[in-house]
């Protein structure tokens, strides 16, 4: 199966809005996995994001903020 460029963007930041929500259901106590990786340490990994919980979710949440106004213009 063949992907364009622009379905590959919107697949990127479908996932970057999955794991800032999953983020968020963690930041509040919860854990998505009981074996898996939790999403904080994915975003780290993946985004090469440094800080707490609440820091990572602000900076990942400007990256996906940024990333949509430049897919509208």
């Amino acid at each position: 199966m063949d992907y364009s460029f622009q379905q590959m963007d919107e697949m990127l930041l479908m996932k970057a809005h999955t794991l800032l929500m999953g983020l968020k259901v963690e930041m509040m106590g919860a854990r998505l996995t009981n074996k898996g990786r939790t999403c904080y340490a994915r975003i780290k990994d993946e985004y090469g994001l440094k800080g707490n919980k609440q820091s990572v979710y602000e900076q990942l949440a400007e990256i996906i903020a940024t990333a949509e106004a430049n897919r509208d213009e």
